[in-house]
């Protein structure tokens, strides 16, 4: 992650200066990075799915990303629309870590597996902006995401450490509002609906796949805190 981010500086860096120049020019166009507080919660635990203990983990929080995401994105204005309004795009990529102690939160004392999650959403994202998303105050939108979904989980139980990867698609549906807080500044709050139903694992050490080739559900909600700067 933080090769990524000096990469995502460095073209921030190298951008920036033509970007300003298409906000002033005949194109109302800009560059904009987000990043913020990011609370994931699973429609069914992946925990619950990988070890089968629907007991200690079917109902467990989600993993949060606090400032490990960043979204950098193309915003423009639909300057040929009666009504004012703007569309971005962009790709983006978040962090999720969580181990099994976090899921056990209000179980008491429990026995189960040892298990800690690291995973990535990486995808390509579009919004639609109602009003102009430049000039407007309260900047409500839509938005969708397309991408996919990697990472590892290494777990212990009886002794057995075993480390499993897995990878799949995903697709967001998006909605949320920007609220201006000064000429370059933007606070948003985001609902996201991510569905990946068939994240493909490596193995299978708790034996949940009855003999296939095990897959995980990784769908659920996300409520997103993000502040936003524009170059």
């Amino acid at each position: 992650m933080p090769v990524l981010f000096c990469f995502i500086l460095f073209v921030l860096t190298l951008f920036s200066g033509p970007a300003t120049l298409w906000a002033q020019g005949q194109k109302k166009q800009t560059i904009q990075a987000s990043s913020g507080m990011i609370n994931y919660g699973y429609q069914t635990h992946v925990f619950s799915q990988f070890t089968g203990r629907t007991d200690i983990f079917g109902d467990g929080n989600g993993p949060a990303s606090t400032f490990a995401n960043i979204s950098l994105q193309v915003l423009e204005l639909f300057e040929d629309l009666e009504m004012p309004a703007g569309f971005s795009y962009g790709f983006e990529v978040a962090r999720f870590s969580q181990d099994s102690q976090s899921v056990y939160t209000g179980k008491g004392d429990v026995i189960g597996p040892a298990v800690n999650l690291n995973s990535y959403l990486w995808d390509i994202v579009a919004r639609l902006y109602f009003y102009d998303p430049f000039e407007s105050q309260f900047q409500p939108y839509i938005g969708a995401a397309w991408g996919w979904v990697n990472g590892d989980i290494h777990s212990r139980s009886a002794g057995f450490d075993t480390r499993s990867s897995f990878l799949g698609i995903m697709a967001t549906q998006i909605f949320g509002a920007n609220v201006m807080i000064g000429e370059r500044m933007r606070i948003a709050i985001e609902l996201r609906n991510l569905r990946s139903k068939n994240v493909s694992v490596s193995n299978d050490p708790f034996n949940q796949g009855g003999g296939q080739d095990l897959t995980l559900d990784f769908t659920g909600t996300m409520l997103n805190f993000m502040g936003t700067y524009r170059f």
